[in-house]
């Protein structure tokens, strides 16, 4: 596993995030029930749990068709610089990924390899095999509904000790609302 070690690299958002400190999860109290919900869960030490759900007007076969186009990602979700594949192991694709961030002068960017089990049409579950953070894993989920499908994205991340934690939560709850959005708005004009 490497790390980035460049604290410059590490960007400042002024955004609201609340998180309960016993562990439980709080809702954003500013979600449109139409749109994004977003919880954090604080896990032991700088660990966090983050979900996010969307409902989409489309079948899940569509979405998923999108979610699995690993490399055009990056097209679509907002921050997201690279997303390439980089091979195949143990019936898994491995997708590189890049994100980046800038605000005012400095930027924010993490990179990670995942590790992909895909089980058609249900779950993408994601864990990294190399990448700057000391864990990050998690799953996409589509859920049928009869207006179309919920996307769950469910995140379990440990940022090092480099990485301001506060920072990385809310760049994290800010960016999850923007890529769901990009995702949904994505996936019903290809539907289109």
């Amino acid at each position: 596993m490497t790390h980035s070690s460049d604290p410059a690299d590490v960007a400042v958002r002024d955004l609201d995030l609340t998180v309960a400190e016993d562990g439980a999860a709080l809702e954003d109290p500013n979600r449109d029930a139409a749109d994004v919900t977003i919880s954090v869960t604080v896990l032991e030490g700088r660990r966090r749990q983050i979900q996010a759900v969307i409902e989409i007007p489309c079948p899940r076969e569509t979405l998923w068709r999108v979610l699995s186009d690993y490399e055009n990602l990056a097209t679509f979700i907002p921050n997201l610089v690279e997303s390439s594949i980089v091979g195949q192991e143990e019936g898994c694709t491995l997708v590189r990924q890049v994100g980046r961030q800038q605000f005012l002068l400095l930027k924010f960017a993490a990179a990670v390899t995942l590790k992909i089990r895909e089980s058609y049409p249900h779950t993408l579950a994601f864990e990294m095999i190399k990448g700057d953070f000391l864990e990050f894993a998690g799953t996409w989920e589509l859920t049928p509904l009869p207006t179309g499908t919920q996307l769950t994205y469910s995140l379990t991340i440990h940022p090092p000790r480099h990485m301001p934690l506060q920072v990385v939560e809310r760049c994290l709850k800010h960016d999850l609302a923007a890529n769901l959005r990009a995702v949904r708005d994505y996936t019903l004009n290809f539907s289109a």
